[in-house]
C-alpha cells in the first residue's frame, strides 16, 4: 500500500499514522484497553503473542526514454503508470492466467546491464506487462537507500561472492550487491539498432516540456519552487539541470562535515533529486531522517538525498555551483577534507585477488609497486578487510595484465589470471549497491503487479527510495484512544531505540523522546575492604544522550502530546522537577532585561561561558549580542540587546550563519538536572556540613581516625566546589541536602516530571519488572561500604533507585505488555486483554514430548530433516559445558553447528545470529539467550534437552518464550526431551495448545493460509564496520601495545558518538560494548602490554611493531 493509504487517527494531542489497519484481534484488544483507561483501572495486562510483523508498499519509479523524432527524452513516471496507460488502450495478448501483455505504440528505452559485460546499455522495450498481483511481494532494500519491490519468482541479478548470479526475489540476502549506473543520459541521440524515422513520426510525449534556465530563476522569484525540482526536470540539458539543482540547494541544501545533502519532503523528491545526480555521475545515498522543520514549526521527516566520498563531492562541486560565498567556501573545504575518503568501492570475491596473485607466481610487492599502491593496502584488500575502489582495482587489473604478459608463467595460469583481471574491469563499469536488508510482504493488497521485457537483456532500471517496517502498533493504537502523557518502559536501551524509532513513524507530529543512561562507558565509585582497593568513579559521558534526556524532560513540562521510551534508568534520581522550573527563564521581545543580570541567570543554570568555542551548554557575549547553545538542542539562540530591552531573538545555524527562524519568546531550561536555586544551596551546605560534623564525631569516638580525616578532606573539598561554582563531581550524593528532602525519603526522577494523569506501559514486563526490582539492592551494597569506611557521608544512601513500592506509588495507571506475564501482572491486573491472533495467520508449533534416553541420536535425525529444507534449528541445554560439549560432538557428526552463551561477546552474539539467518550454519545450541527478542523465522525446529529439570531456565515462563522461537515459520516445531511431564511443561503446552485453537479457528473463519514471515536481515556488524569473519574475530597475538590499544579507544569512542548523533543506537550500542570491554584490558594492565584481542585490521602492523 502506497502513502496515499496512510491509517490517521487524531483525538485531541496525539496523532497516529500508520501504514495499516489493525487486523485480527487487535482492533479488540485496543478497545479493552482504551475503556480500561479511561474507567480508571490501576494496572491492565495484555497478554501478546511471540513474534508478529508487518510491512507495507508503494509505486516503483521508473526511468525511460521516448523516441522524440530522432532524439532519446527521458521522462520519470512509475512503472505501473507506464503501463496501466499503454494496457488500457489495447490488448495484445491475454494469458491463461490473466496476464495482459502489450506493445509499446512508439519506441521506448530503459538504461539496461548486459549481464555478460557489465556494460550498461540503452535497450528498447518490447512488452508492456501487466498480471494479477500475488498474496506477498518482497522488498529489497539497499544501504544506500535505493530499492524496488518484487515478486518472489521475479528475475534479479545480484552479485554475489564476486560473480553476477540471476536469483529470484526471495532468494535475495543481505550481502547481496545489486547494479547501479555510474551514470544516467539526458536528452540524446537514438542509437538503437531497430530505430528507424518512422518511429519518430508516431508522436511525441504529452509530458511538459523541461524548465529553461530563465523559467526555473522566474518559479524561484515568485515563490514556487518548492522543496523539490521543478516539473520536466528530467528532460533539461544539464545547464539547466545544473542551475535547477543549484537552486534546489539553496533551499533545501545542508554542507556538513564530509558530506552534502538536500533535505526533502517526499521519498520522491528524494528518488528525483538522485536521479538527477546521476546526470553527472554523483552517486546519492537517500535516508529518512528526524529534524527539525525548516520553517521552525517543530520537527518533522525529511528525506536525505546524501553525498559523501571524494570523486562524488568533488563532481558535485564542479557542476553544482552556489552563490553565497560562504557556502561555496564550506563545500570547497569539504571536498578537500574528503580526500582519501571514497565511496565507490567494488565487492570481489573473499581472497580472488590473492589467489589470482599467488596462482602466477606474483609477489605482493611487486604487484602493489605495479598498481602505484603500498604494499599494505594490497594487503588489506587481499584479506578482505578493505574494498578496493573502483580506481585501485582498475589499476590493479592494468598491473596484473602488464606483469603477466611480462612473466614467463604458463599459458593455463597466464589466460586465467588474465581472465579474472578483465572480469575486475567489468565490475568497475557499474556501481554496487549492497542489500541491506530483504523483506516479505504478505497479503499484497493491489490489484496488479507490473513488468517490461526488454530486448537482449531483459534488464531494466526501476526503483528509488524506500518505505519502513512498523510494529508496536497496538500501544500506539491505545496511545491515540486515550491522549495521556505516556512512558514506555523497556528493559535494554537497544529495544528503547528500536521501539522509539517505530513511535517516531506512528506519531510524527508529536513529541516521541528516548531517556536512557547517558553512560557510555561508566565505573561506579566503591571500596573492597579485604582488599585495601578504592575504585574512583570513572564515566563516559554520550553528549547526544544527554542532549536527548533534557529534551524529554522539557517536553514533558511543555507538551501534553508527549511519549517518552525510556529504560530502567528512569527510577534513578535525576533533581527536583520544581526547583528544575524555578530557575529556568522565559524571555520575551520588548522585555526588560539588564544583560548582565541574564548572564547571571545563565551561570546559575549551570551554562558555562566560552567565547571561543560554542558548543551544547555554553553561551558567549559580543556587544549587545548574547548567542548561547541549549542542551537539548545544536542550534544557535542569538538574543540581541538594544539598551536593556530585549529587541529579537534568532535562532541560528553556527556552521552555515543561516537564520532558521525568529521568536517572539524563548523558554531557557537549566543545563543539568540537578539543579538548586542560591537559597537552597546554601542551606544544603549547612546541612551537609552539619552531618560532616556529626560523622566525624561517630568516627573519632570508635577510633576510626583514618575515615575521619579521608571524610573530612573529601566532603571540605566538594562544600568549596558547591560554595564556588555551584556544582561537584559527584553531586548526586548530596541529593537529599540540595532537594531538602528527609533522611529515607523518596528521590526525584523521571516518574515525578509527568503529570498526575499519565499513562505507562510496560514492555517484555516479565523481564522489565525483575529488573526494576532488583535495581535498589545491588546499588545499596556498594554505596554501604563507602559510607562505612569514610569515603561518603550516610545521606549518599539517598542517592538511589526507587524502591519497588516507590516505584509502584508512583504509577497512575500501567499496561503490562507480555507473552508470558508473570503473577505479579495478572494478579495486580483487573482485566487480562489477550491479543493471541496473528493476522499473518501463523500458529504456534506443534510441541512433541520425548523420552531423553537417545536424546541427541533423535535430535540429530530431526536436524537432518531441516537441513535438507534449508532450515534452522535451535537447541536449548542447561549449562555452558553442555552446550560446547553438544556443539563439539554435532561438529564431528558433520553438522554446521555453533553455540552462544553469556560470556559470547555482544558483537559476536549479533554475528553469529546473522549468520544463522544468513545460512552459513544450520544449529545453534544455547542456554537462556534463545529467548525474549530473537526473531529468527528461518527456525523451524527447537529442540529444548532435559526439559522435566524444573528451575528457572525450564519454568513455564521459559518454556513459552523458548516454544515462541519456532512460531514465524509455518513449519514450526517444537520436541521437548523429558522423561516426566514437570508441571511447568504441562502449563507451556497446554498454553500453546490454547492459543494453537484460537489461531487455527481465526484462520479458517477469514479463509487465512499460514505463510512462514519473510524478516529483513540486518547487517549490524557490516555498519558497525566489523571484519568479515564479525567483531569478535582477532589476530593471535600475545600482546598489543598500549598506545596502540589507546589509540583504537578513541577511534572507537569517536565512532560511537557519531553512530548516536545519527541515531543509529544499535550501532552506537554495539561500539560501546566493544569500546568497554577494551577499556577493561587496558586498564587491567599498566604496563606497556596487555594480553587481549584486536580487529584484525592491525594484524600485519602489529607483527612488525612487536618483532
Amino acid at each position: 500500500m502506497g502513502e496515499a493509504s496512510l491509517v490517521t487517527m487524531q483525538n485531541g494531542a496525539f496523532e497516529l499514522v500508520a501504514p495499516y489497519q489493525l487486523a485480527g484481534d487487535q482492533p479488540k484488544a485496543v478497545a479493552a484497553l482504551a475503556r480500561g483507561v479511561e474507567r480508571g483501572d490501576r494496572a491492565q495486562t495484555l497478554l501478546g503473542v511471540t513474534g508478529s510483523g508487518k510491512s507495507l508498499d508503494g509505486a516503483e519509479p521508473m526511468l525511460v526514454w521516448f523516441d522524440d523524432g530522432g532524439s532519446l527524452t527521458p521522462v520519470r513516471t512509475t512503472i505501473g503508470e507506464l503501463v496501466d496507460r499503454a494496457v488500457e488502450r489495447r490488448v495484445d495478448a491475454l494469458g491463461t492466467s490473466g496476464t495482459e501483455l502489450h506493445r509499446p505504440e512508439r519506441a521506448v528505452y530503459t538504461l539496461s546491464l548486459n549481464p555478460r559485460t557489465y556494460a550498461l546499455e540503452m535497450k528498447p522495450l518490447t512488452w508492456l506487462i501487466r498480471h494479477r498481483a500475488p498474496r506477498s511481494m518482497y522488498r529489497v532494500q539497499t544501504v544506500c537507500g535505493r530499492g524496488v519491490t518484487v515478486t518472489g519468482d521475479h528475475s534479479v541479478y545480484v552479485l554475489r561472492s564476486g560473480r553476477l548470479e540471476l536469483l529470484r526475489g526471495s532468494e535475495v540476502r543481505p550481502g547481496d550487491y545489486l547494479p547501479v549506473p555510474r551514470q544516467l543520459a539526458g536528452r540524446s541521440e537514438a542509437v538503437a539498432a531497430g530505430f528507424t524515422a518512422s518511429a519518430a513520426a508516431r508522436g511525441r510525449s504529452s509530458a511538459p516540456a523541461a524548465w529553461s534556465v530563465g523559467q526555473v530563476a522566474l518559479r524561484e522569484t515568485l515563490g514556487l519552487g518548492g522543496s523539490t525540482l521543478p516539473p520536466g526536470w528530467e528532460r533539461s540539458d544539464e545547464a539547466d539541470l545544473a542551475a535547477a539543482l543549484e537552486r534546489l540547494f539553496e533551499r533545501c541544501g545542508k554542507v556538513e562535515e564530509r558530506s552534502v545533502g538536500f533535505l526533502l519532503s517526499t521519498s520522491q523528491s528524494a528518488g528525483d533529486v538522485a536521479l538527477a545526480l546521476l546526470r553527472f555521475g554523483i552517486h546519492a545515498q537517500i535516508a529518512r531522517v528526524w529534524l527539525p522543520r525548516l520553517d521552525g514549526a517543530g520537527y518533522r521527516w525529511y528525506w536525505r538525498c546524501g553525498i559523501a566520498g571524494h570523486g562524488d563531492l568533488a563532481a558535485f562541486a564542479a557542476h553544482v555551483e552556489s552563490r553565497h560565498v560562504e557556502r561555496r567556501e564550506l563545500l570547497e573545504r569539504v571536498v578537500r577534507a574528503s580526500q582519501g575518503h571514497d565511496s565507490d568501492y567494488v565487492p570481489l570475491t573473499p581472497r580472488q585477488l590473492r589467489h589470482v596473485r599467488e596462482s602466477v607466481r606474483l609477489r605482493l610487492r611487486d604487484l602493489a609497486r605495479a598498481a602505484a599502491l603500498t604494499p599494505r593496502a594490497l594487503s588489506l584488500i587481499e584479506r578482505d578487510e578493505r574494498m578496493p575502489t573502483t580506481e585501485q582495482l582498475l589499476r590493479i587489473a592494468g598491473a596484473l595484465v602488464r606483469c603477466v604478459r611480462a612473466s614467463t608463467v604458463d599459458a593455463r595460469r597466464a589466460a586465467g589470471a588474465l581472465a579474472a583481471a578483465e572480469h575486475w574491469r567489468g565490475l568497475c563499469r557499474p556501481r554496487w549497491a549492497a542489500v541491506a536488508a530483504v523483506e516479505e510482504i504478505e497479503r499484497y493488497d493491489a490489484p496488479y503487479v507490473y513488468d517490461v521485457s526488454v530486448a537482449d537483456n531483459e534488464t531494466f532500471l526501476a526503483g528509488l527510495g524506500g518505505l519502513i517496517v512498523h510494529n508496536t502498533m497496538a500501544m500506539a493504537a491505545v496511545v491515540a484512544e486515550v491522549q495521556k502523557p505516556t512512558l514506555v518502559l523497556c528493559h535494554n536501551k537497544t529495544l528503547a531505540a528500536q521501539l522509539c524509532a517505530e513511535f517516531k513513524e506512528f506519531f510524527p507530529n508529536n513529541s516521541v523522546e528516548y531517556f536512557v543512561s547517558y553512560f557510555d562507558y561508566y565505573q561506579p565509585e566503591a571500596y573492597i575492604a579485604h582488599t585495601d582497593t578504592y575504585i574512583e568513579k570513572d564515566s563516559s559521558i554520550n553528549d547526544e544522550i544527554e542532549r536527548l534526556r533534557h529534551s524529554a524532560t522539557q517536553a514533558l513540562l511543555t507538551r501534553p502530546d508527549t511519549l517518552i521510551v525510556a529504560s530502567v534508568s528512569c527510577i534513578y534520581g535525576l533533581g527536583s522537577p520544581a526547583d528544575y522550573m524555578e530557575l529556568s527563564c522565559r524571555i520575551r521581545i520588548g522585555e526588560e532585561w539588564n544583560r548582565d543580570v541574564l548572564l547571571r541567570k545563565l551561570v546559575d543554570m549551570q551554562y558555562r561561558r566560552n567565547d571561543l568555542n560554542l558548543v551544547r551548554g555554553n553561551f558567549r557575549v559580543r556587544g549587545d549580542t548574547l548567542e548561547f547553545v541549549g542542551v537539548d538542542e545544536d542550534l544557535v539562540h542569538r538574543i540581541e540587546f538594544w539598551g536593556d530591552e530585549i529587541s529579537a531573538i534568532n535562532v541560528v545555524n553556527q556552521l552555515t550563519g543561516e537564520y532558521v527562524e525568529s521568536k517572539d519568546e524563548l523558554m531557557i531550561f537549566p543545563a543539568k538536572h540537578f539543579i538548586t536555586p542560591e537559597e537552597k544551596m546554601q542551606r544544603a551546605i549547612r546541612s551537609i556540613d552539619e552531618e560532616l560534623q556529626e560523622r566525624l564525631a561517630w568516627f573519632r569516638s570508635h577510633g576510626k581516625l583514618l575515615e575521619a580525616q579521608r571524610l573530612e578532606m573529601r566532603t571540605n573539598y566538594d562544600l568549596d566546589m558547591l560554595r564556588e561554582v555551584g556544582y561537584c563531581n559527584g553531586i548526586e550524593n548530596y541529593s537529599r541536602h540540595l532537594t531538602g528532602r528527609e533522611a529515607g525519603s523518596t528521590p526525584w526522577c523521571l516518574l515525578d516530571f509527568f503529570p498526575k494523569d499519565w499513562l505507562l506501559f510496560v514492555d517484555e514486563s516479565h523481564v522489565t519488572l525483575p529488573q526494576v526490582r532488583g535495581m535498589y539492592g545491588g546499588d545499596r551494597s556498594r554505596k554501604e561500604s563507602l559510607v562505612e569506611h569514610g569515603f561518603r557521608l550516610p545521606s549518599a544512601l539517598d542517592n538511589r533507585p526507587l524502591f519497588f513500592e516507590e516505584f509502584e506509588q508512583h504509577l497512575n495507571q500501567a499496561v503490562y505488555v507480555s507473552a508470558t506475564p508473570g503473577s505479579y501482572e495478572l494478579g495486580r491486573a483487573t482485566q487480562v486483554v489477550e491479543m493471541i491472533v496473528r493476522p499473518t495467520g501463523l500458529v504456534d508449533p506443534d510441541v512433541e514430548v520425548r523420552p531423553t534416553r537417545n536424546q541427541v541420536d533423535d535430535l540429530m535425525e530431526e536436524i537432518r530433516g531441516r537441513v535438507a529444507r534449508d532450515e534452522r534449528v535451535l537447541v536449548t541445554t542447561l549449562t555452558k559445558k553442555m552446550a560446547e560439549d553438544l556443539t563439539d560432538f554435532l561438529l564431528e557428526m558433520g553438522f554446521r553447528v555453533r553455540y552462544m552463551h553469556s560470556e559470547i561477546e555482544t558483537l559476536e552474539r549479533i554475528a553469529i545470529l546473522r549468520d544463522l539467518r544468513l545460512g552459513e550454519f544450520d544449529v545453534l545450541v544455547g542456554i537462556n539467550l534463545l529467548r525474549e527478542g530473537l526473531d529468527l523465522p528461518e527456525v523451524s525446529l527447537v529442540g529444548i534437552l532435559d526439559a522435566d529439570k524444573e528451575g528457572y531456565l525450564r519454568s513455564a515462563t521459559s518454556l513459552i518464550q523458548t516454544i515462541g522461537r519456532a512460531a514465524r515459520n509455518v513449519e514450526g516445531k517444537v520436541v521437548m526431551y523429558a522423561d516426566v511431564i514437570t508441571e511447568s511443561m504441562a502449563k507451556a503446552i497446554d498454553e500453546t495448545k490454547r492459543r494453537r485453537a484460537m489461531q487455527m479457528a481465526f484462520n479458517q473463519e477469514h479463509g487465512i493460509e499460514p505463510r512462514t514471515v519473510r524478516k529483513q536481515i540486518r547487517d549490524i556488524l557490516a555498519q558497525v564496520g566489523a571484519p568479515p569473519e564479525g567483531a569478535a574475530a582477532a589476530v593471535k597475538l600475545d600482546r598489543l601495545p598500549r598506545d596502540v590499544a589507546l589509540a583504537m579507544a578513541k577511534d572507537l569512542e569517536q565512532q560511537m558518538k557519531h553512530a548516536a548523533v545519527n541515531l543509529e543506537f544499535e550501532k552506537a550500542a554495539a561500539l560501546r560494548d566493544e569500546l568497554m570491554e577494551l577499556r577493561r584490558q587496558i586498564g587491567g594492565n599498566e604496563s606497556l602490554l596487555f594480553q587481549g584481542k584486536a580487529p584484525k585490521i592491525f594484524e600485519s602492523s602489529l607483527t612488525e611493531l612487536l618483532r
